[in-house]
């Protein structure tokens, strides 16, 4: 499972032609990738998840997006979850 904590800002910059294709080859790479990705927040919830993640776990993405992380894991395992 990879998971990614989001900081990043919007920015207010035009996107360029390259920024587009860049961001499309990543979304196929995420859609399609073989592995759990999950995109979260500075405080660790869940904002984006693929396919293979919400497959793997048994639940629809919608059902993970704006749940804690911890909600994919043993609750005995929370704690150190929580302190990475």
């Amino acid at each position: 499972m990879y998971v990614y904590k989001n900081s990043k800002t919007k920015s207010s910059h035009p996107k360029s032609a390259e920024s587009e294709v860049t961001q499309t080859k990543l979304k196929s790479i995420f859609d399609n990738s073989p592995l759990m990705i999950f995109i979260l927040d500075k405080d660790g919830f869940i904002k984006e998840v693929n396919s293979r993640g919400a497959k793997e776990l048994g639940y629809e993405i919608n059902e993970l997006v704006n749940q804690h992380v911890t909600f994919v894991f043993h609750k005995e395992d929370w704690l150190t979850v929580k302190n990475k």
